[in-house]
């Protein structure tokens, strides 16, 4: 059985985007043959055998399908008011420019106005998160050295209050000078930070990156190791860079149990941004609107519980 994108493009006939060769010849065999009615490792993706069987069946049946379309995943449903029917709505790729589409069983097509790997960014962080961490992940960053502190601080009381369960809050601030410190929630050996804790494998990669004033040399070579673990993308790592300038700060939290009100009256307000977490896209998408938000009472209901879900209906 071959999982990869040779499989696709030999049975297929078409090239493939270089970004999404690459995710299927890496994370194919993680992904569903049904994604319609299984979950797949990311939300709706399917294996090269959906892709194959599900892009010929289009060909079959609809005359006007794009020649360099492949179905690669499964969007939910949408209903049709003249047929008064619900029908399939599939994900396409462009084999020729990388661009995204929504096409549903009877052919309309609608652009999504995002290449595969625009498309893929947060969902693939998502499920890399989920797969090495069994509470919810978070990092936020803040434009005052002493902001992710205090924001921790207010979870601590929340923990206190049995509304909140957190395994692990660390603080990165980065000083006037550019210096990085970082504040761990529980005393950490050395043999703790170079293993497996979010400290060892997350916050500690910051030291050790040329965008954040690196440290070269053994320490770095030895902590490459702990860091492949969770592959983080270099996009992240920039990202982060370009956020953490001198006097700002972030927080970095595992959570393993939540209550959304609770979270919801301390966080409305913070003000931070969101850089990374092991939510949907849309509770992330919720969770920045309720940092943001200057008022108490006029913001909806948070969800921030981390689950297992199907597909989401697209909106069109």
């Amino acid at each position: 059985m071959h999982h990869d994108g040779n499989h696709i493009m030999e049975s297929l006939g078409v090239k493939l985007p270089e970004d999404y060769r690459s995710f299927i010849q890496t994370y194919g065999q993680k992904l569903a043959e049904d994604p319609i009615n299984q979950i797949s490792w990311v939300q709706g993706l399917g294996n090269s055998f959906f892709v194959v069987g599900n892009t010929e069946a289009f060909r079959s049946t609809l005359q006007n399908f794009p020649k360099e379309g492949v179905i690669i995943g499964y969007a939910g449903t949408k209903h049709i008011r003249e047929i008064n029917e619900d029908i399939d709505v599939f994900v396409m790729l462009d084999g020729h420019d990388a661009h995204m589409y929504l096409v549903d069983s009877l052919g309309a097509i609608q652009g999504l106005g995002q290449s595969f790997s625009e498309w893929a960014s947060h969902r693939v962080k998502e499920a890399i998160l989920k797969d090495k961490y069994k509470s919810a992940f978070f990092a936020i960053a803040f434009d005052h050295s002493d902001r992710a502190a205090e924001v921790r601080g207010d979870l601590l009381q929340l923990q206190r209050e049995h509304s909140i369960d957190l395994e692990d809050a660390v603080v990165v601030v980065r000083e006037a000078t550019g210096k990085l410190k970082v504040k761990h929630l529980h005393p950490v050996s050395t043999k703790g930070v170079w293993g497996g804790s979010l400290t060892g494998l997350l916050v500690g990669s910051l030291f050790f990156h040329p965008l954040l004033g690196a440290v070269v040399g053994a320490a770095a070579e030895a902590f490459s190791a702990a860091l492949a673990d969770l592959t983080l993308d270099e996009p992240f790592v920039r990202e982060i860079a370009s956020v953490l300038e001198p006097n700002t700060s972030a927080l970095f939290i595992l959570v393993k149990q939540v209550n959304g009100d609770k979270i919801r009256e301390y966080m409305e307000g913070t003000g931070g941004k969101v850089l990374m977490t092991s939510l949907t896209e849309e509770q992330e998408t919720a969770l920045q609107k309720h940092i943001n938000a200057g008022g108490k009472h006029d913001s909806e209901p948070i969800d921030l519980e981390r689950r297992a879900v199907g597909p989401t209906p697209p909106k069109v």
